[in-house]
């Protein structure tokens, strides 16, 4: 059966798969090759292919066309030989089987017809562009079987070809040259489905892979992962799209590689999409990775090598799609090696531990006997040996609004301590708006306290909690733990060592650094202006455009409009700030050559550095010289030092001292001791709210001269008089620059700024909201109707006024914008008439709010909007209209005003009347004692209500009555329900537990802030014993405005701090002519309201005796004086502090009218004035309905005062005291009052008449329940 053999031996698989084509289908086949009447013999057929050869080789070969017609007519005229006999077809298939299991060397790419053993054959002849000369014929469907020769009218019986279809001879149905199985015009009914599978296989066939070529791809696809040698998960967003427009999934991504006898081929990039239905390849992917080209034609294509032109790979056109099979390369036979095949571990191991994509590599690339070749192993060598970084991947977290996510990093030291001291600087990154907080510290341990003062102003400014903090557990943050545990916010850690999982905050550290050292080489400024460069730097790099923003700003990302660049000028210009306020005569030049070195945090103005004095100016008019330097080198100087070394540049200021200006002026302070002049632990360099570019003007002219001293140097204007931080009977701080102090646990952030005028405003969509808001209530209410002009009439001009609404952490909860009559332009006896409205006591709150707290009651908080609207105005006023909103239709008219309005002189009043009227509607009755005080009582309901013109405190027993008298309100005014009372005229009430806290914190940091202490040194006591003020100790304060400014502010603070009552009536005596003194007393008094910030008033659930009944109250008082204390006029102070239960309610510290002859005699004027009190506490619980059954106690430490106010006989000692001596000898006579001694030690009316030691006054202090808030 095998007789053929010794002719096949060197006879390759596809010339025997042509031979028993041409034996089985030869008779049913017309052409020039078999055209005859029986089939060829099979000698005659390898004849003719090696002929065929051999033309088709040589250097001037002819077509593949005529080289068969040649060798066949040749062939056919030569004398017939013995012709060995045909093999049968069976023969043949099991010679090629047999064949088909023996190794067989590939065949060189010259030859016309080579073997591939995974099943490819190529095409005959180089350049081959006619696909209608390759031998055998194509059939995709199925590239794992192939079916036998056995069917003529099988369309496709040979898959594996590489060759293209050929047809031999004409169609006999309609003459063209194709055969009858592809006639279009045959039956339908003949047409057959493709061929099924399985009824042949090959060896390597199975491992083929169809490819479609597509020009439109961008990537090689497959739904397969099998065809992958390389693949790993794919974790993008991407998608493939569609013709239809749908997406894909993409699962992996990976690559494999193809075996040619030519050249290997990578597809690299593979995507792995399951639901894909065939494997697309790139033609551009695979000409770039692969250094081809493709030739499209109309029923094949080849891939040529780009630089030798050669046919790599040739593939057909079926059913209108280009497709060729790639055999995998690890599915090529190996040759046999002779050792013993080894573990991939042991390979791993011999070849020196190689990455195991390479070990892989090569057990395909060189065949290496590998016994579990796909097998996955741990090398703990190499775990050990080659440990390195992990690449990390893009992080997909995204932060939906501002502090949901807050970096933080420290950055030090520097290698150049700066000139306020600074080694470090903090820098919070919102990972929102990605906008900066830029904090220059002095020492690493200062980050925990700034730390806590961020946190409370970011939550203040953006109404929203910090939720959560990434930093990289450095120990300066470790600290903060148990204050994040304690506020709920979440704290991510970087890993140890894995600065990279902060990346966020280090890209922007170096951002930071580069920007503002490139600053520094531009202005040739020295390195120890690090930190106003770097402060510069941030504040720049807030309002430039972010990728991450979407090409928005963070400046804009985080307030929601764009910055304003007008204000920018070139850092470490030249500039001019005006000076004149520091003039000390006339003749002083108004300004003075300095250097522009950033931003003022503090205040809406430019640094102004002056290099001669060492003096920072923060000023509002500059001139700057943009294109002048004062610290560059001139031409011919030598080349500078990092730091210069001359004096006019490195001496430090000698003064501890910062002298003050007028608010309006600029402000100017030494660098290295003041800690107001710069950015500091606790004040960030990137001003948190909207700017708007202050009046200056800018020259950057080239032709302007650099600066250099003058021949005639300028006169420096006298510093003014100094703002001492130490008392003048100490000596200096040796230190040369201010610790930061640990204490002081809130900073201040300017919050944006109002807006002053209505063309500022209506730029901002918040403020031109709040006024459209304002006018439709106007409108709404009826407050006015337009009339024409009359003459002679008086028209009152009107405003907008804007604040922003805080709470009690200064949130901006609403933008209010008000319009407001200009009231001193009205007429009296014309527009107005009666004007007094009265407001309610503060003794009245604490008195309720006492009762509330001790019995239990809630607490509820009212705001009536538009209050003064709703005041019925009995007087004619006529108005401008509104600017803004004038009426396009009627502009010449004006408002002829129906209701009251702000700014009115009579608005309070009629809005008092108009609320007066509906409460008593509802039931409440007015006290007589403080009548902003109103009363419900009906059976066992009873409510109090507290008024302050437009906020409403309401408490009592019945809380359903309450809902129900909101409810009532709300149908006659705009009432706003505020809920639980937690912020009221200024004072924050804190609960703890069932307790109270009437604490001012955020109106005292307001204060610090605008008396520039919000840094300073805190101390035990508001004063000193040994500071005794009087009119003419010290010369003359500079800016007694300023001095009036502060004291009066003081004032209010006293509502509940009765620690400071004596303090504040002291340096009150003095506003009319203040001293310097008397400005050091009142620093005094704010430096230690900067160490007790959080102290506030306590009012106790559980007040002892405070109830004995449902309508019983106790009182105890207690009451001193300081005789003749006054070394300018001898006269007396007196104090009294009175308590309802354990609270303290009522308290006053003052200075008697009248000059007393004695200590009795002072210490009996005090009882007068606490007995005063008294009575009227008295008279305010009786209408609260909880009257005093029991006599008031009144603790007194004078013998001869008491004596005096139970003995009956009047002797002539007290004949001037007469009055005061019959009110209080009535009281005790009838029994209502006990004047009781007590010793000194025990007095706590002390605290109120004179100046203590610091242990006296903590200690009285603790029995005022002055205490911290929780």
């Amino acid at each position: 059966m095998l007789m053929h053999l010794p002719i096949l031996v060197n006879l390759s698989k596809t010339k025997i798969w042509l031979c028993l084509l041409l034996l089985d289908y030869g008779k049913n086949l017309k052409g020039n090759i078999v055209a005859r009447q029986s089939p060829p013999a099979f000698s005659e057929l390898y004849a003719l292919l090696s002929d065929h050869d051999f033309l088709v080789r040589k250097p001037e070969s002819i077509p593949p066309t005529q080289a068969f017609t040649a060798v066949t007519n040749s062939r056919d005229q030569q004398p017939a030989s013995d012709p060995q006999p045909n093999p049968t077809l069976q023969a043949l298939q099991q010679l090629l089987a047999h064949l088909n299991l023996q190794p067989t060397p590939t065949q060189p790419p010259s030859q016309a017809f080579y073997t591939n053993r995974s099943g490819y054959n190529r095409g005959r002849g180089q350049n081959n562009h006619n696909n209608r000369r390759g031998r055998g014929s194509y059939n995709n469907s199925n590239n794992n079987s192939r079916n036998p020769p056995n069917n003529g009218n099988n369309r496709n019986p040979f898959p594996w070809a590489s060759t293209q279809t050929t047809v031999y001879g004409t169609c006999n149905r309609c003459g063209i040259g194709h055969i009858p199985s592809q006639c279009p015009n045959r039956d339908p009914t003949t047409i057959r489905g493709r061929s099924p599978s399985a009824n042949y296989s090959d060896v390597h066939s199975q491992s083929s892979t169809p490819w479609r070529p597509d020009t439109g791809a961008t990537n090689h696809v497959a739904p397969d992962l099998s065809t992958f040698d390389y693949s790993e998960p794919y974790f993008g967003g991407d998608n493939l799209r569609v013709g239809d427009g749908k997406p894909l999934p993409i699962l992996h991504i990976g690559s494999t590689r193809y075996y040619s006898p030519n050249k290997t081929f990578s597809l690299k990039n593979i995507l792995h999409v399951p639901q894909i239905k065939q494997n697309l390849l790139s033609v551009q992917q695979f000409c770039h990775d692969n250094n081809v080209f493709f030739e499209f034609h109309s029923t094949f294509f080849s891939v040529k090598d780009k630089s030798t032109r050669t046919t790599l790979l040739t593939g057909p056109s079926n059913d209108g799609l280009y497709t060729f099979c790639l055999p995998r390369i690890q599915d090529v036979p190996k040759v046999a090696f002779s050792t013993a095949r080894a573990s991939s571990k042991t390979w791993h191991q011999r070849l020196g531990h190689p990455h195991h994509q390479l070990l892989k590599s090569m057990f395909s690339k060189f065949c290496l006997p590998v016994s579990d070749k796909h097998s996955s192993f741990a090398c703990d060598s190499c775990c050990v040996g080659k440990s390195s970084k992990l690449s990390l991947p893009l992080s997909d977290y995204h932060s939906s609004h501002v502090l949901d996510l807050v970096i933080c990093d420290v950055w030090g030291p520097a290698s150049v301590t700066s000139f306020d001291g600074h080694n470090y600087f903090l820098l919070c990154v919102d990972h929102y708006s990605k906008f900066m907080w830029f904090f220059p510290l002095k020492l690493k341990s200062d980050v925990f306290e700034t730390f806590k003062q961020f946190i409370t102003m970011a939550e203040r400014q953006f109404q929203t909690k910090l939720k959560s903090v990434q930093t990289d557990w450095g120990g300066e943050f470790r600290r903060l733990s148990p204050l994040f545990l304690e506020r709920g916010i979440i704290h991510r850690l970087s890993c140890p060592h894995t600065s990279e999982q902060n990346g966020v905050v280090e890209r922007r550290h170096r951002h930071v650094v580069e920007t503002g050292l490139t600053l520094l080489a531009q202005s040739h400024v020295p390195q120890r202006f690090w930190d106003f460069a770097f402060g510069t730097a941030v504040y720049l790099i807030n309002r430039m455009p972010s990728r991450s923003n979407s090409r928005v700003s963070p400046f804009e990302q985080l307030f929601r409009y764009q910055p304003d660049f007008s204000f920018l000028r070139v850092f470490g210009c030249q500039c001019y700030p005006h000076l004149r306020a520091y003039n000390s005569h006339k003749l002083d030049f108004r300004s003075i050559p300095c250097v522009f070195l950033g931003y003022s945090t503090l205040h809406h103005g430019y640094r102004c550095f002056d290099p001669k004095t060492n003096r920072l100016y923060v000023a509002r008019h500059v001139r700057f010289h943009e294109h002048v330097f004062p610290f560059q080198p001139s031409p011919r100087a030598s080349p500078p030092s990092p730091i210069p070394t001359s004096p006019y540049y490195s001496s430090y200021p000698t003064s501890h001292t910062v002298p003050s200006a007028p608010s309006n002026s600029p402000t100017s302070f030494p660098l290295p001791e003041s800690p107001t002049n710069s950015p500091s632990p606790n004040q960030p360099t990137t001003p948190t709210g909207p700017t708007s570019a202050p009046d200056s003007t800018s020259s950057t002219s080239p032709n302007q001269p650099t600066s250099a001293p003058s021949a005639s140097p300028i006169p420096t204007p006298p510093p003014p008089p100094p703002i001492r931080t130490r008392p003048p009977n100490l000596r200096p701080n040796p230190k040369k620059t201010n610790r930061y102090n640990p204490s002081a646990n809130t900073s201040y952030i300017s919050p944006p700024t109002e807006p002053t005028s209505f063309s500022v405003a209506n730029k901002d969509p918040h403020w031109r909201q709040a006024m459209a808001d304002e006018y439709s209530a106007l409108v709404r209410n009826g407050t006015w109707s337009l009339v024409p002009r009359s003459p002679n009439t008086n028209v009152v001009d009107c405003k907008w006024v804007y604040k922003m609404k805080q709470d009690q952490t200064g949130a901006i909860t609403r933008y209010k914008a008000r319009l407001v009559a200009k009231g001193f332009r009205q007429q009296p006896g014309v527009d107005y008439h009666d004007t007094f409205s009265p407001v309610i006591k503060a003794t009245t709150i604490r008195t309720v709010l006492s009762i509330a707290v001790t019995k239990g009651w809630p607490l509820r908080q009212l705001d009536v909007q538009n209050a003064f609207l709703h005041g019925d105005l009995k007087e004619t006023v006529y108005l401008q209209q509104p600017p803004g909103f004038v009426d396009p239709m009627r502009p010449d008219h004006v408002c002829l005003l129906h209701k009251s309005l702000y700014g009115l002189k009579q608005a309070p009043r009629a809005w008092f009347h108009r609320l007066s009227s509906v409460l008593r509607s509802l039931g409440f009755r007015g006290s007589k004692t403080d009548p902003s005080l109103f009363i419900y009582s009906s059976g066992k309901t009873l409510l109090y209500m507290l008024v302050y013109v437009d906020d409403i405190i309401l408490t009592g027993n019945d809380s359903a009555a309450i809902d129900t008298i909101v409810r009532r309100l709300s149908h006659t005014f705009a009432l706003q329900d505020l809920g639980k009372l937690s912020y009221f005229l200024g004072i924050e009430i804190v609960y703890r537990d069932r307790d109270i806290v009437l604490s001012q914190k955020k109106y005292i940091l307001d204060l610090l802030h605008r008396a520039n202490m919000s840094l300073a040194k805190p101390v035990p006591s508001p004063m000193t014993t040994s500071s005794n003020l009087s009119l003419s100790d010290s010369p003359p304060h500079d800016n007694p405005v300023q001095y009036r400014q502060m004291v009066g502010a003081l004032q209010y603070v006293t509502l509940s701090r009765p620690d400071l009552a004596f303090a504040v009536n002291k340096v009150c005596q003095f506003m009319q002519a203040p001293t310097t003194n008397h400005w050091s007393a009142v620093k005094r008094i704010l430096r230690y309201l900067q160490g007790t910030i959080n102290h506030g008033l306590l009012l106790r659930h559980d007040s002892g005796s405070l109830l004995h009944a449902y309508t019983d109250a106790q009182l105890t008082a207690f009451s001193d004086a300081d005789w003749a204390g006054c070394p300018d006029d001898r006269r007396s102070t007196g104090g009294f502090a009175i308590y309802l239960g354990r609270n303290l309610v009522s308290w006053a510290a003052r200075k008697q009218k009248t000059v007393s002859r004695s200590s009795t005699e002072s210490e009996y004027k005090a009882l007068a004035d606490t007995v005063a009190e008294l009575t009227w506490l008295e008279t305010l619980l009786r209408e609260l309905c909880f009257p005093v059954k029991i006599a008031p106690t009144l603790w007194c430490d004078n013998l001869g005062a008491t004596y005096l106010s139970a003995n009956p006989v009047f002797h002539a000692r007290t004949k001037h005291v007469e009055v005061d001596f019959h009110f209080v000898r009535e009281k005790v006579a009838q029994r209502k009052l006990h004047v009781q001694f007590i010793s000194t030690h025990d007095q706590i009316a002390d605290v109120f008449t004179k100046a203590l030691p610091s242990q006296r006054f903590l200690l009285l202090r603790s029995k005022l329940q002055v205490e911290p808030r929780p």
